[in-house]
C-alpha cells in the first residue's frame, strides 16, 4: 500500500475546513504520480486514526474525491484511484550557484564511468558474470545469514570487519607480495572511495601530484577535486618514467602491475628509481593495483609496496575487478601512521562497508574459492 501524506497539502489552506484540506491532499498526490493509479486508499476509519480526525471528515473527502473522477469505491473491497497521473511540466536546470570552490571543481572534473550503452562483452573492467560461482556465493550468504544474521544487521567497525582484513592480508602477503598485517587494511566501497580518500588527506589545494600519461581518468578526477596541480609523467614500455624534467610531487598515483589503460607492466628499475624519488622528495605513493591478479604469459608481479622500505607506499586493491561489480568492496594498505587518520576520515564519509558481504567475502577467500576462482578467470 503506498504512503499517504501526514500534513495537509499547504499552509495557505489552514482556513479551510478539514475535509476540503484532505480533499487537496489526496487529489495533488494522486495527479503527481505519488498514489499511482489503481492503487488501493486506506480505509476511512484507518486514515482517520491517522490523521486524527473524525471518519466522517475523511467519508466527506472520499465522497467528493469520487463525485470528481479521482476515486472508484467498491463496497467490501475499498477505494481506488481511478485517475492515471499527468506528467509534470518540466521544470528549467537549476543553477549550481551555490556549490563550495572545491565542490565546483569536482564538479567540473567530471566522472569515470562504465558507458551504459557498450554491450556486456565489451563493458571495460568487469569480470565475465558466467565464470562467478553464483551457486556456492549464495550457500554462502545463506549460512552467514542463518548463523549471524542479528551481527550483521548492526553498524560494523569503519575499519572493517577482522575476518575479512586477516584473509586479505593472507592473500596478499602470498600472492601480491605486500608487507602487511591485517591491522593495516582498511575496507572500503571501492579503489575510487581508497583514491579520493588519499587525495583529501595527503594532499593541500595547489600540491602537485604526478599522474601516469595516459592515465585512469577517475584519479585524475579526484586529484583535481581537490585542488592539486596536476603533473602528467609519460609512460613508456617499462611503465612511468620518474626520470626527468619533473616538479617535486607531494603524492604519486601509478598502476605498476598492469598499467591502466596500455597495459604494460612497471620495470624493477623503474619501480627502484620511483620509490628513490618518492624518498627524495618527501612524497607519497599511491600504488592501485586494481586488476594486477590477471597475468596471462608471465606470473603476476609482486606489488612496489612490497619493495617499499620507507614506508610511503599506500596500496589500493578491490575486488570489483575480480569477483563482481555490485560486490562493492575494496581496500587500502596502509602505512601505520595513517592507519587511525584514515579510519576516522573513512567513517565520517560512509561509516561502513556492507558487514554481511564482507563476511561472505572472507569465507569465500579462506575456504579457497577465490584462488580457484582467479585460477579459471585466467584460463
Amino acid at each position: 500500500m503506498p504512503a499517504l501524506p501526514t500534513l495537509f497539502a499547504t499552509q495557505q489552506a489552514s482556513d479551510l475546513p478539514l475535509h476540503e484540506q484532505l480533499v487537496r491532499t489526496l487529489r495533488s498526490a494522486m495527479l503527481a504520480g505519488h498514489l499511482p493509479q489503481h492503487s488501493r486508499l486506506p480505509a476511512s476509519r484507518m486514515l482517520a486514526a491517522d490523521l486524527g480526525v473524525s471518519r466522517s471528515t475523511v467519508e466527506l473527502a472520499y465522497g467528493r474525491l469520487e463525485a470528481e473522477g479521482y476515486l472508484v469505491r467498491k463496497v467490501g473491497a475499498g477505494s481506488f484511484v481511478a485517475l492515471a497521473a499527468v506528467s509534470p511540466t518540466p521544470r528549467p536546470p537549476q543553477s549550481a550557484a551555490g556549490l563550495s570552490r572545491r565542490g565546483q571543481e569536482m564538479a567540473d572534473s567530471g566522472a569515470c564511468h562504465d558507458v551504459p550503452e557498450v554491450g556486456r562483452s565489451f563493458a571495460s573492467s568487469q569480470p565475465d558474470p558466467r565464470l562467478f560461482p553464483q551457486a556456492l556465493w549464495g550457500r554462502l550468504m545463506q549460512q552467514q545469514w542463518r548463523r549471524h544474521a542479528g551481527d550483521w544487521m548492526n553498524y560494523g567497525d569503519p575499519q572493517g570487519l577482522e575476518a575479512l582484513r586477516g584473509a586479505i592480508s593472507s592473500y596478499l602477503v602470498q600472492s601480491r607480495g605486500v608487507v602487511c598485517e591485517p591491522d593495516q587494511i582498511l575496507i572500503l566501497t571501492s579503489s575510487q572511495q581508497g583514491i579520493l580518500l588519499a587525495t583529501q588527506l595527503l594532499i593541500d589545494a595547489g600540491d602537485t601530484v604526478w599522474v601516469e600519461d595516459p592515465g585512469y581518468p577517475g584519479a585524475r578526477t579526484a586529484m583535481e577535486s581537490a585542488g592539486a596541480r596536476v603533473h602528467p609523467v609519460p609512460v613508456d614500455e617499462e611503465g612511468l618514467n620518474p626520470l626527468g624534467d619533473h616538479p617535486a610531487p607531494r603524492l604519486i598515483y601509478t598502476t605498476p602491475a598492469h598499467q591502466y589503460p596500455l597495459g604494460v607492466p612497471m620495470s624493477l628499475p623503474r619501480r627502484m628509481a620511483l620509490l628513490a624519488e618518492a624518498e627524495r622528495h618527501g612524497a607519497w605513493i599511491l600504488e592501485d593495483d586494481y586488476d594486477g591478479e590477471y597475468q596471462y604469459d608471465q606470473r603476476p608481479l609482486p606489488a612496489l609496496q612490497g619493495l617499499d622500505g620507507q614506508g610511503r607506499v599506500l596500496y589500493v586493491g578491490t575486488f570489483s575487478k575480480v569477483l563482481f561489480g555490485s560486490l562493492r568492496l575494496a581496500y587500502l594498505v596502509l602505512p601505520r601512521p595513517l592507519m587511525d587518520s584514515f579510519c576516522r576520515a573513512r567513517a565520517a564519509v560512509d561509516g561502513h562497508s556492507n558487514q554481511l558481504l564482507q563476511a561472505v567475502t572472507a569465507d569465500f577467500i579462506r575456504a579457497g574459492h577465490f584462488a580457484t576462482h582467479l585460477r579459471q578467470s585466467r584460463l
